[in-house]
């Protein structure tokens, strides 16, 4: 993450896309991401699909447009 908050200076709106797993669901972990003014994406409980979705996203941003 703390690559990701380097990397993102002068971005005006980032979004933080996770499953639910408990390290990423954590008060400290939340706290860091909205103080930071990044917006909370999740996955809906025994929703595993949905992540594929983002993953797959992610993926075409990735190939397509050269982000990291």
């Amino acid at each position: 993450m703390l690559k990701a908050l380097y990397q993102a200076k002068g971005i005006k709106i980032l979004v933080y896309h996770f499953d639910r797993d408990i390290q990423y669901c954590s008060n400290l972990y939340t706290q860091i991401l909205k103080r930071n003014k990044i917006d909370i994406s999740m996955t809906e409980e025994n929703r595993c699909y949905g992540n594929a979705l983002a993953e797959r996203v992610n993926g075409i941003l990735k190939d397509e447009f050269y982000l990291d």
